[in-house]
């Protein structure tokens, strides 16, 4: 099978890791663990635009038996407010994955003059109040701008905002790291040749990259 972003590769992957005896997890049920399993596979997909594909994903996780977590915006194009994308979350949600904040704190900061540790308790908060599920986990969303909204973490922890885990905090030091940003794979290896040479992997998606049968698809 080729390695593309279709979501018939995506279920290859975790087929493989099923297959060479990998625990899956989403971040939220991970970081809750008192014993870690030998071999771990976490499961990661930043909404960065979308967020039908989203729904793709998650179906395809549900069809195994593995959970996700989901990280949203709230100040994207997408609004979790509208009728439709709620849908989308509560749908996800409904298949029993984990819906954490993509926070830009930073970044609306500098838009709207309010300091950065207000926004992204207000960003949990609104999260919170349109899904109506506990927001235990945040990742920062990196635009093109001089801000990486990562860089909040430097001078504050994630439980000051009542944040279980930050999705690049410690517990995650360990793992080996892979991520389709910006359409390709970081360090230029898909996922499916780690199962089962690493016994620890983290894999990060941005399901906008990914489709049915091509692009126009999902």
């Amino acid at each position: 099978m080729s390695c593309d972003f279709s979501f018939a590769h995506y279920e290859h992957i975790l087929r493989k890791a099923l297959r060479s005896k990998y625990a899956v997890f989403c971040l939220g049920d991970f970081v809750a663990l008192k014993r870690r399993p030998k071999k771990v596979l976490l499961l990661r997909h930043d909404i960065d635009f979308v967020p039908e594909r989203a729904v793709a994903m998650a179906a395809v996780e549900k069809k195994l038996g593995v959970k996700a977590t989901y990280f949203v915006r709230v100040h994207a194009d997408y609004n979790p407010f509208n009728f439709r994308v709620w849908s989308f979350l509560d749908r996800i949600r409904g298949l029993g994955h984990e819906i954490g904040l993509h926070h830009e704190n930073l970044d609306f900061a500098v838009v709207s003059g309010r300091s950065a540790a207000s926004v992204i308790a207000s960003e949990k908060k609104v999260l919170e109040a349109v899904t109506g599920f506990e927001v235990r986990g945040c990742a920062a969303h990196n635009d093109f701008t001089p801000s990486n909204n990562l860089g909040f973490w430097k001078k504050h922890s994630p439980k000051e905002f009542g944040f279980k885990y930050e999705a690049y905090g410690p517990q995650f030091k360990d793992f080996t790291y892979v991520s389709d940003s910006l359409g390709k794979w970081r360090g230029g290896k898909c996922p499916c040749n780690l199962m089962g040479t690493e016994d620890a992997v983290y894999l990060s998606t941005h399901p906008n990259y990914w489709y049915l049968e091509n692009y126009h698809t999902f």
